[in-house]
This record gives structure tokens, sequence and C-alpha cells, in this order.
């Protein structure tokens, strides 16, 4: 494995962390990097959808709420917005980098 590699899945799983709860600084990735932030990011929605995915699929109320894709990245968003309280500058170039990227449009 590379360096791009590591650090890649470094931040990757720090996202992930970060979706289950974990909010030590270490976890978050710094302001103005933009692969980190992009490898985060991926790591954060892959939580979401494995922790959330399944039930979403199952459960009659959560698909009533997520009808689409564009519903269940604005309830990823909202779990984004609560998970990065307080780290005003961070979610503002993750939500630029994202729509800069062509991504799914964290709001």
């Amino acid at each position: 494995m590379d360096h791009f590699d590591a650090l890649f899945d470094f931040w990757f799983d720090a996202g992930w962390d970060v979706c289950k709860g974990n909010r030590s600084d270490e976890c978050f990735p710094p302001l103005n990097d933009m692969i980190a932030q992009g490898a985060w990011l991926y790591g954060f929605r892959a939580a979401w959808i494995a922790l959330n995915g399944e039930k979403c699929i199952h459960e009659q109320a959560c698909r009533s709420r997520a009808e689409n894709d564009s519903d269940i990245e604005e309830m990823i968003s909202m779990q984004l917005s609560d998970a990065l309280d307080g780290r005003a500058r961070l979610l503002l170039q993750l939500r630029a980098s994202d729509r800069d990227a062509g991504g799914c449009g964290i709001n």
C-alpha cells in the first residue's frame, strides 16, 4: 500500500468513526486538505448507509421520508451538520468541495 492509499484509508476510517459518534479532534480532517476531506466524507457517508440503509429499506417510516436519493442525502447532511457542530469552517469546506466535485450535494 502506498502513502496515498494509507492516508485515504486513515481519513475514510475517521469519517466512519465520526458518523458512529466519535468526536475526537484527531477524527476530523484538516482545513484546506481536499483529499483528506473527500476521503473523510466518503467514510462518513458509507458509515451512514451501513448503519441506516438497511433500516431504511425495511421500515415504512423511513421509506416514506426517503423516497429518493436526494432525501437520503438530506438525512446524511443533517447528521453531518450535527457531527460538525462547532466546526463551521470545516462544514463549509466539505459542502463546497462536494459540490465542486459533482458529488451528491450535501446541504
